[in-house]
């Protein structure tokens, strides 16, 4: 068996499933604004290579593919998110786009690009309003129901009221949920808190 096939085989047999269980209405809160923002995180980019590539202490690296060998055919993905969050294990999540919806709604989605954690937190900012939608998955997806997050704590500052297509937008976010796990054996219900907190600076799409 190839290194290709291994890896992705072991990939798929260790990823969690994700479940597309009913969410409940998100509560809304006033966007804050901050027109200084202009620490270190938004005036110098960061990048990295992508989760799948390894990089080793002696300038060498794996492609766990199997398909690139060479250094300057690497993706190098910038870095538009700085937030932290604790959730499965502690670490930063690095990643997030924007959108435009409409003419006054705008969606925000700070995110994980990596095999080991995954976190989807979609901010919609409407009329100087904005609720938040957070997702994960579920490491023993075989005894669950499914799960549902109620957001129960959220405050976003944006650096300004008004974006057009192009714009960076620059933001913090304070955002605190609780997960409700359900086993599908016998009913039991687990529940725990789920933390996100940092800043993110997309272009908006």
């Amino acid at each position: 068996m190839s290194r290709f096939i291994l890896f992705w085989l072991v990939v798929f047999m260790t990823l969690p499933v994700a479940f597309a269980t009913e969410q409940p209405k998100q509560m809304e809160s006033p966007v804050e604004y901050d027109t200084e923002m202009t620490d270190q995180f938004f005036e110098v980019d960061k990048w990295s290579s992508p989760w799948w590539i390894i990089e080793r202490d002696d300038g060498s690296f794996e492609d766990t593919t199997g398909q690139i060998t060479r250094r300057e055919d690497i993706p190098r993905l910038r870095h538009t998110a700085e937030c932290r969050t604790e959730h499965q294990i502690p670490h930063m999540i690095n990643f997030s786009e924007a959108r435009q919806i409409n003419k006054d709604t705008i969606e925000i989605l700070i995110h994980d690009e990596s095999a080991s954690t995954y976190d989807d937190l979609t901010v919609i900012v409407k009329n100087g309003r904005f609720s938040s939608h957070y997702k994960t998955v579920s490491p023993v997806a075989a005894a669950n129901a499914g799960l549902i997050w109620t957001t129960t704590k959220q405050r976003l500052v944006l650096n300004k009221k008004h974006y057009e297509k192009g714009d960076v937008i620059r933001g913090r976010i304070e955002f605190e949920c609780v997960e409700e796990m359900k086993e599908a054996r016998n009913g039991r219900k687990h529940i725990h808190t789920i933390r996100i907190e940092g800043r993110f600076k997309p272009p908006l799409q």
